[in-house]
């Protein structure tokens, strides 16, 4: 032990060493030999390949895999509440909601800690347990698809050292088979499994068999597919780790930390769901309590403005299929604790912006604005609602998708995407010229075959909402014409023709039609054409909307960001700062040109919807415009830029095949781990031993002037 003495003790504290170890005599040479790391000396810039390397490759896209496994667990555990009875055969949700209730009440989270960790450890050993045992049912058929998978590969090959492999790997799982209802073995039981190593790979592989892992090669890190990798890709990167899963031993003590239900700590989903979220939803019960006592004091002022707050939160209500007073309840929040149901919260309480498919959408915070705006009311008789923080593990938005290297590509490509749309070419027309100019002459001829051209139900309500305002002013009007037999017959309906919706608006409600209401109620200015009004309105929605684009294409202009190339990322806090305005001008102009994509997108039709009678030249129309306004990838790619977090470069794990590699100095664990250290000439040497080849050393033998072993 007195060797040793020179390599412990000699610094206070605990730190990682980063001496370079440097192979000597033909230690690199061998290591490429036996395929460990290869590298090519000609071109350093050529990733490395070999084992450790394609192994480290691999643990990158497994990390990811895995927590989507862990993102399919939370969501299961959170979603099937009314399913799980704890020891006492009690429900856990019932049991969760009275806790929330008495935390409500008493305003007092510390108390309720105790109670709180024991019921969520009861909720995701249940979910886990159950999930450990139908995997040890379905482990035998997951066997099987193995052996016939890899009976097909060795038919295909003609490597005999790979049909050798092959082989050895199909009667090892045949052993397994045949035993099968003990070999499936989990070290640890309940919510442990989830992050213990071998058994968190077993789990994965059968939720991957299952089809419940949905990740695209995007998303991965593989490829830039956004489609989703098949089941036999996921299992590759799966397998690349047989006999390795301690290879994720750092990781699944990170992932532990996740479901700590004692600690309440900052990375936990305990933490993140009562000591967060929680109290967000508590605060928005009272802020929203408030709003209601100050808006009864506004009833007659809002009344002459004829501003109708219930009106438009019940629009709201109905859109997100939600109930108001269930929502501010302390007992819905075990509706929201999911990242699915945190989703539908905050979209309630924000709406939701221009994205791709979706059109901008109201929310409670945009209605409480406008009745504060109505009334010149004080922010804290009408109070903004906070939205929840996002569950912990849960994807962030625009992860996968590629980023600019820097500023520069940034502003050239908002550049560039301007000079295509808006700069007039050859015939002294923009592209939006010739949109107005086909949009002009579609309309003339889509008049005459107004029975040819539908519009999905489902659509109705993003039209009204662009048109007039509120989601369902159009479905309010046609239900308003028919009696209670044609609603019927309506709401079987999945797509309106145009010609089916002029008739309606065109009846008289009350002494007025549709678009008199409309103009009367909404836009006095409004100038409609009775013969084709609706397509008026089209005409006009997109007109007014083409206007905002240059608007904010101008504010941003103004601003100078895209000619200084350069974004201030140190002030970009708050409003006023200019980094934050820089930033505020970018996306303003591409969610005008976001606004006009979806508004016209509104008014086509997806294949399978569609009629055998159509008018084709209008779908072409509108296909050809949604095709050629190419808004969305350059949004995403602005978005992520701006919101990326610095790069960090990861180190890549040796094993040389051996995943105990170095794991204990004693002579007897030379041969399990591969290593010694060697003495000469009083320098000392690291030795990795050949896996084929752990009995090199003669411990008996006199070697003079050759290596000491220690």
């Amino acid at each position: 032990m007195t060797t040793f003495n020179q390599f412990t003790n000699l610094y206070q504290l605990s730190k990682t060493l980063r001496f370079e170890l440097r192979p000597q005599g033909k230690t690199l040479e061998n290591i490429q030999k036996n395929r460990i790391i290869i590298h090519d000396a000609d071109d350093k810039n050529k990733p490395l390949k070999g084992n450790d390397a394609k192994r480290a490759e691999n643990y990158k896209y497994a990390k990811k895999v895995i927590d989507t496994m862990h993102r399919v667990f939370i969501e299961t555990c959170f979603n099937n509440l009314g399913c799980f009875i704890d020891k006492d055969e009690i429900p856990i949700k019932t049991k969760l909601q009275s806790i929330i209730c008495d935390i409500a009440e008493s305003d007092d989270l510390d108390s309720y800690k105790k109670e709180l960790s024991k019921t969520i450890k009861s909720l995701f050993d249940i979910t886990a347990n159950h999930w450990i045992s139908q995997a040890i049912q379905d482990y035998p058929e997951i066997w099987k698809g193995n052996i016939t998978e890899l009976q097909n590969k060795l038919v295909n090959t003609e490597n005999n050292q790979q049909k050798k492999k092959l082989n050895h790997t199909i009667k090892s799982i045949q052993r397994k088979l045949d035993k099968a209802g003990t070999s499936v073995k989990f070290a640890k039981q309940g919510i442990d499994a989830l992050f213990s190593n071998k058994d968190t790979m077993q789990l994965l592989e059968w939720q991957i068999w299952k089809g419940n892992i949905n990740i695209s090669g995007e998303n991965v890190g593989i490829n830039d597919a956004d489609e989703n990798l098949p089941k036999a890709a996921l299992m590759n990167i799966v397998r690349n780790f047989d006999n390795f899963h301690s290879y994720f031993s750092g990781f699944n003590e990170n992932r532990a930390n996740v479901y700590n239900y004692k600690d309440f700590i900052a990375t936990s989903i305990i933490f993140r769901t009562f000591e967060q979220n929680l109290f967000f939803h508590l605060n928005n019960i009272n802020a929203w309590n408030t709003t209601i006592r100050s808006l009864n004091k506004h009833h007659d002022l809002l009344k002459d403005k004829d501003f109708n707050f219930n009106e438009k939160i019940n629009a709201i209500s109905d859109f997100y299929n939600f109930n108001i007073k269930d929502f501010m309840n302390p007992e819905s929040f075990v509706k929201f604790m999911s990242q699915s149901g945190i989703n539908k919260y905050n979209r309630i309480i924000g709406g939701e912006p221009a994205d791709a498919g979706k059109e901008k959408t109201q929310g409670l915070n945009e209605v409480i604005n406008l009745t504060r705006q109505q009334v010149k009311g004080k922010r804290n008789q009408f109070s903004p609602l906070s939205q929840l923080y996002k569950q912990i593990l849960s994807q962030s938005d625009g992860f996968f998708i590629d980023e600019f290297k820097n500023d520069k590509e940034l502003c050239e490509a908002i550049t560039e995407f301007h000079n295509h749309y808006f700069v007039e070419k050859n015939d002294n027309m923009t592209f939006f010229d010739h949109f107005s100019k086909e949009l002009e002459e579609t309309l003339i001829a889509a008049e005459l075959e107004a029975d040819k051209i539908f519009i999905a139900k489902d659509k109705l309500t993003k039209i009204s909402v662009a048109i007039t305002g509120s989601w369902h002013t159009i479905t309010d009007w046609i239900t308003g014409c028919l009696n209670d037999k044609e609603i019927k017959q309506l709401n079987k309906q999945k797509v309106f023709s145009i010609g089916q919706l002029r008739k309606y608006f065109s009846q008289n409600v009350e002494g007025v039609n549709f678009f008199d209401k409309l103009k009367r109620e909404n836009n006095p200015e409004l100038v409609i054409d009775h013969k084709k009004p609706l397509f008026t309105l089209l005409k006009s929605k997109t007109e007014s909307l083409i206007l905002e684009i240059n608007d904010q294409w101008k504010h941003l202009d103004q601003n100078g960001v895209l000619q200084a190339q350069t974004i201030d990322k140190n002030s970009n806090n708050k409003v006023g700062d200019h980094g934050f305005e820089q930033i505020a001008a970018i996306k303003l102009f591409l969610d005008a040109c976001i606004n006009l994509r979806q508004f016209v997108a509104l008014f086509g039709l997806p294949q399978k919807k569609r009629p055998d009678t159509i008018f084709g030249d209008w779908y072409r129309f509108i296909d050809a415009f949604t095709h050629d306004l190419e808004v969305f990838a350059i949004y995403n790619k602005c978005r992520n830029y701006i919101a990326k977090k610095p790069f960090s470069t990861e180190k890549l794990k040796l094993t040389f095949d051996k995943v105990t590699l170095l794991d204990g100095w004693g002579r007897n664990k030379e041969s399990a781990n591969l290593g010694t250290i060697l003495k000469k000439d009083e320098n000392f040497y690291l030795a990795i031993m050949s896996g084929k080849n752990t009995a090199v050393f003669d411990y008996h033998s006199k070697r003079p002037n050759k290596f000491l072993l220690l």
